[in-house]
């Protein structure tokens, strides 16, 4: 038995046999091990280009290329790549499905930055397949849509390990690395860069702000001088909070003549900035002055 490749068909030179669709493609490929019906089997693997879902057509202000069904059913991985001089719509790129080649179904959707190659590998998961694609709001001058057919499976992944993710990625990663979810994406886990001191509380309540952008906290240490206990509350916000104003996310009781440390893992996300103040009482509107000296040595540690 042979395999020939040629450029627009692959052909299986076996009585009876006739292993792949290949109408669409142009195909690669490896040679490993066939059973006795034809069936591809450890160690041999196919890709083509599917050509109903490949365009490198330039789209106008918000029109689209809505890729033709293709029938799937003898592969297991779809890889889709976009490249575009601009930028798509919101959630533009879509992955739809479907049973019989007429109602569509979508699994995924995502949005594509201006100038930057995307690709994204999913498993097939019915037997029609087609790319929808939605340009934003400008001509673009390069788009290219590649989508490959595969009977094997192989890691890939646009991503880089310093990216943060979001919900909607699919990926395959052969990078191990841990994650937190900061209610948007999902960030890989840092260790802190920063620290914010306060050498000694002033006769106020010590409204500091300690990062006017988004960031991560990790820890917060100090000393309680004072017979009495205080109360650190923390603020999401770009600019010095005004304590008995603003609402704090996180209020801690210090104790009285104690050290006092707290440890965040995963590190508690700031989406606006990181700011603090210190009062004598628990409550929001509280506005209660420290004596002067009341907190020594107090570090927030954040990135």
């Amino acid at each position: 038995m042979t395999i020939t490749a040629f450029k627009d068909t692959v052909n299986y030179s076996k009585e009876n046999t006739s292993q792949l669709d290949t109408a669409s493609l142009v195909a690669t490929v490896n040679v490993g091990s066939i059973d006795a019906s034809g069936n591809v089997v450890s160690g041999a693997s196919i890709s083509g280009k599917d050509a109903n879902n490949s365009s490198t057509a330039n789209l106008a202000n918000g029109a689209a290329f809505t890729g033709t069904g293709t029938d799937v059913l003898k592969y297991a991985t779809v890889v889709v790549s976009i490249y575009a001089s601009h930028a798509s719509a919101t959630n533009g790129l879509s992955f739809q499905w479907s049973v019989d080649n007429a109602n569509w179904r979508v699994s995924d959707t995502y949005s594509i930055p201006a100038t930057t190659l995307k690709t994204f590998a999913v498993q097939v998961q019915a037997q029609y397949f087609r790319v929808v694609y939605t340009n934003g709001g400008t001509l673009t001058t390069t788009l290219e849509i590649s989508t490959l057919l595969k009977t094997g499976t192989n890691p890939v992944s646009s991503q880089k390990p310093a990216n943060a993710r979001t919900l909607d990625n699919d990926m395959q990663e052969v990078i191990a690395y841990s994650g937190s979810f900061n209610g948007t994406t999902l960030d890989l886990v840092t260790k802190p860069s920063s620290t914010n001191r306060l050498l000694s509380a002033a006769a106020s309540v010590n409204a500091t702000l300690v990062k006017n952008a988004a960031g991560d906290l990790f820890n917060i240490d100090g000393y309680n001088n004072n017979a009495a206990a205080r109360f650190l509350k923390l603020y999401n916000k770009a600019s010095a909070p005004t304590v008995g104003t603003d609402t704090p996310v996180r209020t801690m009781r210090l104790p009285p003549t104690a050290q006092y440390s707290f440890s965040f893992n995963p590190p508690l996300y700031f989406s606006t900035g990181i700011g603090f103040g210190i009062s004598t009482a628990a409550a929001d509107a509280d506005t209660g002055a420290l004596t002067a000296g009341d907190i020594v040595a107090q570090n927030v540690d954040y990135t």
